[in-house]
């Protein structure tokens, strides 16, 4: 039996694996996938953003000028925006009105499927609570990362 750790270490640890996992170039589009939940489940923007491709960083940047601009629907879901908000506060507001994707367990370790690789795109199952979704991911300069459909 493992002694349980600290949350203060606890929660050091988490933030080192989801940086690490980040920033590893040969990291598996499973784990790809993986690291991404871990980080929508700890609410944590930082750690979620690198783990998304060119387009979808730039659809979240663009949510966020018309959040800025108090677009109704966005004030209304995510709150009244910071001052000049970026993608990473978009997603950040998200992840806090929101809590998780809908439809995704927070036992996602379990649900993970096996990818689909063909050359730089990869499909991944993921297990939901009602189906099964198929998240894509790009390769980018050696990395796997999620596209999201957000426009």
């Amino acid at each position: 039996m493992h002694p349980r750790l600290p949350p203060v270490r606890a929660t050091v640890l988490l933030v080192l694996s989801l940086a690490v996992a980040a920033c590893s170039p040969d990291l598996s589009p499973e784990d790809t996938v993986k690291a991404w939940f871990d980080a929508v489940a700890c609410g944590d923007a930082g750690a979620a953003l690198p783990l998304l491709d060119e387009s979808s960083r730039a659809a979240l940047d663009e949510l966020a000028q018309r959040w800025s601009k108090a677009e109704e629907g966005l004030v209304s879901a995510l709150g009244t925006p910071p001052a000049d908000p970026d993608a990473r506060a978009f997603l950040q507001a998200l992840f806090t009105s929101k809590g998780r994707l809908p439809d995704m367990p927070f036992d996602h370790e379990e649900r993970v499927g096996q990818a689909h690789i063909s050359g730089d795109h990869a499909e991944v199952p993921v297990r939901g609570i009602t189906e099964t979704h198929a998240l894509i991911l790009r390769r980018d300069s050696g990395r796997w990362r999620l596209v999201l459909k957000l426009l």
